[in-house]
């Protein structure tokens, strides 16, 4: 899979080849956020279709009890089912997982069930737990050459950027961040994109549609 960062705002400066990789059927989609992540994950939750259904796992960095929140929210106005993640959650088509604050998630294999999430007290990586490279890893490990649809958007740091070289490395993903002019913070993006991680840059009310065509293979 090609790996070089594109500013795609239009379907013409798309990475053509890795999407035609990648869009052979999504496996997972994982969502890194921070600063401004809560708003940026309202505007995308709020334009995909109810048949979206590729599973999502998400880590917004926020403390305790303000995932549980936020997971409600999206779930009680938005069409997808969204739950804060509790360790044994299945991961499943239709389903959008937000990992706990204070707690990595990961995701692992159950023995004939597929795989599910599990939460971890390790410590803090990247200053962060949850972590998005904590989650990356093990998608890359569980998710060995599966289709993986990353999406970073706004915050501070430098989280998501190794996991999302690990994924590269181990799975055909396709990654998309957020535009620097649409971003409150342009950290974790930025530092994906000059890592020349990303294949697609676009702004935050494109995502959502983006997201839409590459798991239906419309890339």
């Amino acid at each position: 899979m090609e790996k070089f960062a594109v500013q795609a705002t239009d379907n013409s400066s798309v990475n053509k080849k890795s999407i035609r990789e990648a869009s052979k059927g999504i496996d997972l989609v994982v969502i890194a956020s921070s600063t401004g992540g809560p708003i940026a994950l309202e505007t995308v939750f709020g334009q995909l279709p109810m048949d979206f259904n590729a599973p999502i796992l998400i880590v917004q960095h926020m403390p305790p009890e303000f995932t549980k929140v936020l997971a409600q929210t999206l779930n009680k106005k938005y069409k997808l089912d969204v739950k804060e993640g509790s360790d044994g959650d299945a991961v499943k088509p239709g389903r959008a997982i937000v990992a706990p604050g204070g707690r990595h998630m990961i995701v692992s294999s159950a023995k004939g069930f597929g795989n599910e999430i599990h939460l971890l007290d390790t410590p803090y990586v990247n200053g962060v737990r949850p972590s998005a490279d904590v989650l990356f890893h093990s998608v890359a490990k569980e998710y060995k050459g599966k289709n993986i649809l990353a999406v970073v958007l706004t915050g501070m740091g430098n989280d998501g950027t190794q996991g999302i070289k690990e994924m590269k490395e181990e799975c055909n993903c396709y990654c998309i961040t957020q535009s620097e002019n649409t971003c409150v913070v342009y950290g974790m993006p930025k530092c994906v994109y000059e890592a020349g991680l990303s294949d697609e840059v676009g702004d935050l009310k494109e995502i959502a549609f983006r997201m839409y065509q590459i798991v239906r293979g419309r890339g």
